[in-house]
């Protein structure tokens, strides 16, 4: 399953949670790549900080927008699904290439930044107790 836990520091994505413009019109927006917050564009920057409980064999994506703009969720969901069971780092490393592969396959438009991390069962919080 695929879960976007967090959201982009943009404009246009302020905008859009706001109901000032679609989603239609968002991915349509010059203005697209005005991003609000960024570490180094600033002397001081909030940082926007998180909690999750990752269970075994979680994987977290991190991604910038040159992925999350190319690829489909349906899509970057396919290819994480590929990941093994447990992941394994060849498996984590064929999704990496595959999510990049695809984002320039659909137009390359912006960098493409894809980390994936994932929780190994003997590593996992639930196996700790």
């Amino acid at each position: 399953m695929l879960e976007q836990l967090t959201h982009d520091h943009s404009l246009v994505e302020e905008q859009l949670r706001a109901g000032q413009i679609t989603a239609a019109q968002a991915a349509r927006s010059p203005m697209r790549n005005l991003i609000t917050r960024a570490i180094g564009s600033q002397p001081t920057v909030d940082a926007e900080i998180q909690s999750h409980r990752p269970q075994p064999n979680d994987v977290y994506l991190l991604a910038s927008d040159g992925l999350t703009h190319e690829v489909s969720d349906e899509e970057i969901s396919e290819i994480l699904g590929e990941i093994s069971k447990p992941p394994t780092k060849r498996s984590l490393t064929s999704a990496c290439e595959a999510l990049i592969m695809a984002a320039n396959r659909n137009g390359g438009n912006d960098n493409i930044t894809v980390l994936l991390v994932a929780v190994t069962p003997e590593l996992s919080p639930a196996s700790t107790r």
